[in-house]
């Protein structure tokens, strides 16, 4: 078995090329994860699931953010790579708070796009 933090401190290329032997719905190595003040601006984490993880002050692409279940995921002081990505994380985040924050703070009839997110056995019940 894998030690994904392990291997992803040791050596960035070894794990971006054993992450894309895992399929997408296996991508829960950092899922309930301390993961504070951690580098990941050189992996691979395109579709990894960080529900109930603690990102606070990591390093981390916007973009391969996007694409992670971010359900109860602590983003606090998270440091994306440009800041193009902030309002598209927060707007994920509302997603995973569930259907009465989203449905609360959903400002106007302008559409929102998203692509490439990982909604695998989202419950998106009641959402507008």
């Amino acid at each position: 078995m894998i030690d994904w933090i392990q291997l992803l401190k040791e050596d960035v290329n070894s794990f971006n090329s054993e992450i894309e032997k895992v399929s997408i719905d296996e991508r829960t190595m950092f899922k309930g994860l301390v993961l504070s003040d951690f580098d990941f601006s050189t992996a691979n984490v395109k579709f990894c699931d960080f529900s109930e993880s603690d990102l606070q002050f990591s390093k981390i692409s916007g973009y391969l953010l996007s694409t992670c279940r971010l359900e109860k995921t602590n983003l606090n002081n998270v440091l994306l790579d440009t800041i193009f990505w902030e309002e598209k994380i927060k707007t994920l985040k509302l997603i995973w708070a569930g259907s009465e924050q989203w449905n609360r703070a959903k400002r106007s009839n302008n559409p929102i796009i998203i692509s490439e997110g990982n909604f695998l056995n989202g419950n998106f019940k009641d959402m507008d």
